[in-house]
This record gives structure tokens, C-alpha cells and sequence, in this order.
């Protein structure tokens, strides 16, 4: 009747570009982009993407590390400062090869016990990530100027 309403409103006008099925909008199909990418460009933009993302990760890693072994390296300065505060000098090899008396530094035995398991895996790290970091700019070319394509 003319004055009921119509329980199914027909579907709202599509975009251009867009076909409407059951009240749905889908793209159609076979539509070339506007930009001219090719298929091989997307993935390489996609991976691109990774890169940039692996990349911001692996240098966070690496300035944490990196003030990790700062700190290290101030814990064998202030050994080295204990050593001559209260030793008076470093103990040459000779003295030590000859029997003197030794001057305990626990602060310098307490850093070389974390040498091996701990500053050395650090260090590795360190190196590690900052290669990691150079080969993904290689690669994905971020550290290139956007001219130079």
C-alpha cells in the first residue's frame, strides 16, 4: 500500500569504483591503480615495512646494551681508581711472578667474575645488532636518500 513503509530500504548509492551486491559494497575487480605499482613493488613495500619495523626494534636492543656495557666499563674505571687509592700503583706481573704481597681489589674481582658471563655476551650482542642494523638498511635501502632511487 502507498502509505506503509518499505521494510527493505533499497541500498545506499555506491562510490565510484565500487558495484553494489546485496546491499554490500565490493571493489571491482581488474580496476588499475591510480599509483602504476606493479605487484612486485607492493610486496617490496610490504617487506620494506618489516625492515623498518625489525630495525627500530634491534636498535632499542642495542642502546639498551649499549648503557649496559657503559656501565660496565665505569665499574672497571672505579676498580682501576680503587687499585691506586688504596694499592698505591697496579701489581706488575713481575711482583706477582716473584711472591710480593698483593693488594686485594674486590671491586676489580667482583667485575672480572662477570667478565665471561656477562660483559662478554653483552659485547657480542652489541656487535651483533649493529650489523643486524646495517645489513636491513642495505637491504631495504632506508639509509638512502629518497632522490637516489
Amino acid at each position: 500500500p502507498p502509505g506503509e513503509k518499505n521494510p527493505h530500504p533499497p541500498p545506499p548509492p555506491s562510490a565510484p569504483g565500487m558495484m553494489p551486491s546485496e546491499g554490500v559494497q565490493r571493489p571491482l575487480v581488474g580496476i588499475v591503480n591510480d599509483d602504476d605499482e606493479s605487484p612486485m613493488d607492493q610486496v617490496m613495500d610490504r617487506l620494506g615495512g618489516l625492515g623498518e619495523t625489525a630495525n627500530r626494534a634491534i636498535s632499542t636492543i642495542v642502546a639498551i646494551d649499549f648503557f649496559i656495557v657503559l656501565f660496565f666499563l665505569g665499574w672497571l674505571v672505579v676498580s682501576v681508581g680503587y687499585q691506586f687509592a688504596v694499592c698505591g700503583e697496579l701489581t706488575p706481573p713481575e711482583a706477582m711472578d716473584a711472591g710480593a704481597a698483593v693488594c686485594a681489589n674486590p671491586v676489580y674481582e667482583s667485575w672480572y667474575a662477570l667478565w665471561t658471563p656477562v660483559v662478554q655476551p653483552l659485547l657480542g650482542i652489541l656487535f651483533l645488532g649493529t650489523i643486524a642494523q646495517a645489513t636491513i638498511n642495505s637491504i631495504s635501502g632506508s639509509g638512502k636518500e629518497e632522490g637516489r632511487k
